[in-house]
């Protein structure tokens, strides 16, 4: 029910993960409401839209997230592979920006600005406070519809290769 792959890519469909969320995302909302009963005075117990845009977020991240898997899935016949693949795009996404802020101690302000505007764990500070930025809303569906892009031309490719 939750989760359903296909092995191989055919060439007239996209296959990938296709997973039911709201049955995984009901939980967290159940855990919200305890943390509202337990702790009644905590200012994030009352912060309701804090909680909606964090969910908005996680909604644009698992959107790119997928989107990089389709995309992955679709260069390589084997779904082991894609998911290596994913795996490391995702994981080089999230630690690319704190390595270059953090480890490396960047001092020039134009790159420590790109890194900060492409680091979802800034992107999840902010919006964990309710501080909803409609340039990170644009950033993320906008490299959805990238790696959706890149996915079609690959498959159209491989249809006109064929024909």
């Amino acid at each position: 029910f939750f989760f359903q792959a296909e092995d191989g890519i055919r060439d007239h469909c996209v296959t990938g993960v296709q997973s039911c969320a709201l049955p995984i995302l009901l939980p967290t909302a159940v855990c919200f409401w305890v943390f509202h009963v337990a702790a009644p005075d905590a200012m994030a117990a009352k912060s309701i839209g804090a909680v909606a845009s964090t969910y908005l977020l996680l909604l644009l991240l698992g959107m790119l997230f997928i989107s990089i898997g389709i995309f992955a899935s679709s260069l390589v016949q084997d779904q082991i592979n894609a998911a290596v693949i994913t795996l490391v795009i995702t994981i080089l996404y999230i630690f690319i920006p704190m390595i270059t802020m953090q480890v490396l101690n960047v001092t020039d302000p134009r790159v420590r600005a790109v890194a900060e505007f492409f680091s979802p764990v800034n992107h999840l500070q902010d919006f964990s406070k309710g501080l909803v930025d409609t340039r990170r809303i644009v950033w993320y569906l906008s490299a959805t519809g990238f790696f959706v892009l890149l996915t079609h031309h690959i498959f159209h490719s491989r249809k006109l290769k064929s024909a």
